[in-house]
């Protein structure tokens, strides 16, 4: 395999290990990945809920700071 080839495999291999993709037989020796975006939504939600209480402290810290 050559090294890109071997790198998305490896990339692909620890999707799958975290539940992001499956894979699917395709033709000949080849391999469909189907992603699954449940987890990644969660995810997203952790961050934007992250973002909104960090966004208050650091615009109050601005402020603070800007005086």
């Amino acid at each position: 395999m050559p090294p890109d080839t071997e790198a998305i495999a490896e990339h692909l291999a620890l999707m799958a290990e975290a539940g992001l993709v499956t894979a699917e037989p395709g033709e000949r020796r080849r391999v469909r990945y189907r992603l699954h975006s449940a987890p990644m939504q969660v995810a997203q939600q952790f961050l934007a809920a992250l973002a909104r209480d960090w966004d208050g402290q650091l615009d109050a810290l601005k402020d603070h700071l800007s005086r």
